[in-house]
């Protein structure tokens, strides 16, 4: 049972970490656009020229699992929890309302990875799923500029073994 909570926990855990980062930077005074001695007009043209933030720019995308199939049985369960950072204002917009399609070409990719590539003994490799997420991104938006960022990448092995549901 402790392999199926740690996963969890992990999880829980990065999105926890990922909620103090953005709040420590208000609390340490960055994040704000201004400065607090400078004049009214510098203040303003500087929160216009200022860098999105982590949270303006972060576009969530829920936890997706594909089968692991080999010799036509499921032999595990690849799990992919992603975000996409997309500092341009305009195409975020685009990736939200695009987000039910990207979800779909994602999960197609990994569930034919799911069949073909990823081994429910081994690591996973995470620069191979990387490099289809973020070109099925690009491909997907018609566009660069979103890039996919990792949470969290894991294979679980032995979900349905041989007679495991039919025990009494």
């Amino acid at each position: 049972m402790k392999l199926v909570r740690s996963p969890l926990i992990a999880l829980l855990a990065s999105l926890a970490l990922a909620a103090a980062v953005p709040n420590a930077a208000f609390a340490a005074g960055g994040g704000g656009g201004g400065s607090s001695s400078g004049s009214s007009s510098s203040s303003s043209s500087s929160s216009n020229s200022r860098a999105p933030s982590y949270t303006d720019s972060y576009v969530a995308i829920d936890t997706m699992q594909v089968s692991i199939i080999q010799s036509a049985q499921v032999r595990g369960m690849l799990v992919v929890s992603i975000g996409l950072d997309i500092p341009d204002a305009h195409l975020r917009e685009r990736a939200e309302h695009a987000m039910p399609r990207l979800r779909d070409a994602y999960i197609h990719n990994l569930s034919r990875l799911g069949t073909t590539r990823v081994d429910p003994r081994r690591i996973p490799n995470v620069e191979m799923i990387s490099q289809i997420l973020q070109s099925t991104t690009d491909e997907v938006l018609n566009e660069e500029g979103a890039q996919v960022l990792f949470m969290n990448v894991l294979v679980r092995s032995g979900v349905h073994r041989r007679g495991a549901l039919t025990s009494n």
